[in-house]
């Protein structure tokens, strides 16, 4: 469907897990991942998941006074 439309595809529901979401990116199934409910329940899940698939960057994503919280 990607190919077809000509337009950039995006991918939303039922994905809560950062590796799921890297892995619709990576495998060229859509150009960007929209979260839901899932960024509702949890509006830190953008940092999360940068902290988890880019370790190393911890600490430049979070100003240093919040990192003790993460």
């Amino acid at each position: 469907m990607r190919d077809k439309a000509m337009l950039p595809v995006g991918a939303v529901g039922l994905i809560s897990d950062p590796d799921q979401a890297e892995t619709v990116l990576s495998e060229g199934s859509a150009d960007v991942v929209l979260l839901g409910r899932e960024a509702l329940r949890d509006p830190s899940w953008p940092l999360r998941a940068a902290a988890r698939l880019e370790p190393a960057t911890l600490r430049d994503r979070y100003p240093r006074q919040y990192l003790r919280a993460v």
